[in-house]
């Protein structure tokens, strides 16, 4: 018998599916309970805003690394929150994917750390699209794109 669970208790679904004896682990298991195991670390849940108590707060940014370099821009108000620079050597040559997407984790992660971006709506552009479809997705068949998407979460 198969059970859906929900909030009030369980609800009988069908009487006709029964569980398989043996079920065999798919080959991304491994790497998905260490990506769970990551989600769940901190004592505290990241705090998730589901009704917002204030509207019109819009943060516009752009991002670009390119090469060795790399940049981006976050406009919250009149406020102009920037950062660039060049990537250590082995970032520099990791894949293009990766250092867009990267880019765009590092200037988040910034910027949370100081406060910056708090109930706000965020509003990114890209010139990446693997980079851009990884952010909206919140995932990525790559490893090393994935590892960056995990860290979104947490912001």
């Amino acid at each position: 018998m198969l059970y859906l669970a929900s909030k009030e208790g369980e609800v009988k679904v069908s009487e006709d599916i029964v569980a398989p004896e043996d079920v065999f682990p798919v080959v991304r298991l491994k790497s998905d309970l260490q990506a769970l195991e990551f989600l769940l670390e901190d004592d505290e849940p990241t705090r998730i805003t589901c009704r917002v108590k204030k509207t019109g707060w819009v943060a516009y940014g752009i991002g670009d690394a390119s090469g060795d370099g790399f940049g981006a821009d976050i406009r919250i108000n009149d406020d102009l929150q920037f950062r660039y620079g060049q990537w250590a050597t082995a970032i520099s040559e990791k894949s293009s994917n990766y250092n867009e997407l990267c880019n765009l984790v590092d200037t988040l992660e910034d910027l949370c750390e100081k406060g910056k971006l708090k109930g706000y709506e965020l509003f990114l552009l890209a010139d990446n699209l693997v980079a851009e479809n990884a952010y909206l997705k919140d995932s990525s068949s790559s490893r090393t794109l994935f590892e960056l998407v995990l860290r979104m979460p947490k912001l």
